[in-house]
């Protein structure tokens, strides 16, 4: 592509700057590597995509700074597109036109002081690096691929050795000033500003060497004038006054709204009158734009606890579950086939008004360590103090197995948790003893949350023709969950990971 817009240009040039900006990365990479042939190659590539920046940049930035939307050839583009040599040389110079700025004087030879002389050593620094773009080309290809030498032995890039390629990086880095969306940096604006200030530069010569506009040359020369030095840092583009800013009145009532009836951007905005996008703003800015940043009770944001090793605390509550009649339940079967599966299995008849087919309720006991998320959970036929006590003495042992010993349990304030029995089987134990305030689950949510999961992967999860065939998978659905499934607040790795890697814990 040789004719292009104005827009277009700036779009290829800005691609050509960014895979440069890649290229210097990696062979930075491959540097520190050792791999000194690969390095030396990818810098070279990186400097003949600056070479053809360059020549757009030449072309177009009299177009750029006046908005013409003209379309140009660049002739050097289309006459060297395919020229390595010609490419690495264009960026060699300019690297040269820059090293004196960057602190280094030895690269370009001659006492010259204004633009006229600049363009004489630029001419004469082109006759001279012919040969050293000649050569360049040649490192790049035997970086690449092997090759023989004149004398027929083979060359590897792995045998390449350093040489110069620290500082030919150090170079190809330096003509690109800090990264490509910032071509001044702090630094090169006052060097830039001074260059057009003290040694009486014109703003077009400047703006050519930092490959910016004249109109951003005048603008930093101006303003080191006006402010010196302090004049080149980056200023805030956030406006001085905002008149349709969101009131702070404003403000308060849409956040009230959100804690006390967790609202909507659409349903605050239809009771205040206002946009919803203002809405989404505010509630973006005091971040409570995610309903479950919010808790569900006091509309506060949430604060979340872990204890720091495995067994200082461990949560323990009852979840219940129907019984399945022979044959499969109404979830999976409708309710006219589930109550003919109800009706026809063998159980107790209740007694009183409401009679029919007693199926029963399975109370799933649970246990899970704060920490590593380990679960252990038993279905009993109650939830009465004795079986919870039992629960708790079994669920010890198998923590205690593998390798957890268990400090405090918390538990909700039902009544076989309340009981003196619990609390004289934790103290015998040596167990603490914690309970959450009335009302407030979540406290306990790791457990509440385990029950939803439960019943999802477990309770709910395909279709079981009795209760018996359910109870059967519950301990390799356990077992799913401790040693594979992936856990969100783990980081994606399952609970056996926070435990001692004990032999046999892991498959």
């Amino acid at each position: 592509m040789t004719e292009m817009s104005p827009v277009e240009a700036r779009k290829f040039w800005k691609a050509l700057v960014d895979n440069a900006s890649a290229l210097i990365s990696d062979a930075h990479v491959l540097l520190a590597a050792e791999s000194y042939g690969r390095a030396r190659s990818l810098t070279v590539l990186a400097q003949e995509e600056l070479g053809k920046a360059l020549w757009i940049y030449e072309a177009f930035q009299q177009a750029w700074s006046e908005g013409d939307n003209t379309p140009l050839v660049v002739s050097a583009l289309k006459q060297y597109g395919r020229d390595h040599t010609k490419k690495y040389l264009e960026a060699v110079v300019f690297g040269d036109e820059l090293a004196s700025f960057w602190g280094d004087y030895t690269a370009t030879s001659g006492d010259w002081q204004d633009a006229e002389s600049w363009e004489e050593a630029r001419e004469r620094r082109k006759q001279e690096a012919v040969a050293a773009a000649d050569e360049a080309n040649n490192s790049k290809k035997r970086g690449f691929y092997v090759d023989r030498d004149s004398n027929g032995a083979v060359l590897s890039p792995t045998s390449i050795n350093a040489g110069t390629i620290a500082e030919d990086l150090q170079s190809a880095a330096q003509a690109f000033m800090s990264h490509v969306n910032a071509v001044l940096t702090p630094r090169t604006r006052l060097r830039l500003a001074r260059l057009i200030v003290e040694d009486q530069w014109t703003y077009a010569a400047a703006a050519k060497m930092f490959m910016v506009s004249a109109r951003t040359a005048k603008k930093w020369a101006d303003r080191y004038r006006a402010e010196g030095q302090a004049g080149m840092a980056d200023r805030s583009s956030r406006p001085r006054t905002s008149p349709t800013k969101t009131a702070p009145g404003v403000v308060r009532r849409i956040v009230a709204l959100r804690w006390r009836h967790r609202l909507g951007p659409v349903q605050i905005a239809g009771r205040l009158g206002m946009p919803a996008s203002t809405v989404h703003a505010v509630l973006v800015r005091c971040r409570i734009n995610r309903l479950s940043r919010i808790d569900r009770v006091t509309g506060e944001p949430l604060r979340r606890y872990e204890h720091d090793h495995p067994g200082s605390l461990i949560h323990v509550d009852v979840t219940k579950f129907g019984n399945i009649p022979d044959g499969g339940g109404w979830r999976y079967l409708g309710k006219q086939q589930g109550d003919r599966n109800r009706a026809t299995t063998d159980t107790q008849r209740r007694k009183g008004p409401v009679r029919g087919p007693l199926i029963g309720t399975a109370f799933v006991h649970t246990v899970i360590d704060d920490h590593s998320r380990m679960a252990y959970a038993e279905i009993c036929t109650d939830e009465k103090a004795a079986t919870a006590i039992g629960v708790l003495r079994r669920a010890r042992a198998w923590f205690a197995d593998q390798g957890v010993t268990v400090e405090r349990v918390l538990s909700d304030n039902g009544s076989c948790y309340r009981s003196h029995a619990w609390a004289q089987a934790c103290a015998e134990l040596s167990i603490k003893t914690k309970r959450t305030r009335p009302y407030r689950p979540q406290t306990n949510g790791k457990i509440e949350r385990f029950h939803r999961t439960l019943a999802d992967g477990w309770a709910y999860a395909r279709f079981y023709p009795s209760t018996a065939e359910r109870d059967d998978a519950l301990p390799g659905w356990l077992h799913f969950y401790n040693h594979h499934r992936a856990h969100s607040a783990l980081g994606g790795q399952p609970p056996v990971t926070r435990l001692t890697n004990l032999p046999g814990h892991h498959s």
